[in-house]
């Protein structure tokens, strides 16, 4: 199975509950959103400002 490619919309919900959702568009203009919890979108945010984690 190959994973669809979806292209990031500069979009982002923040939940009160600390859910995040990354919105995103498919190849085929279907809208996806990525459901990250909180621990997981602080962890992607500080992979995405510091890859090499320094």
């Amino acid at each position: 199975m190959s994973p669809e490619i979806v292209r990031w919309d500069r979009e982002v919900i923040r939940e009160p509950d600390g859910t995040v959702f990354v919105c995103c568009v498919g190849e085929s203009g279907r809208p996806i959103a990525l459901e990250l919890g909180p621990e997981y979108a602080e962890a992607l945010g500080l992979l995405l400002v510091d890859p090499d984690g320094e």
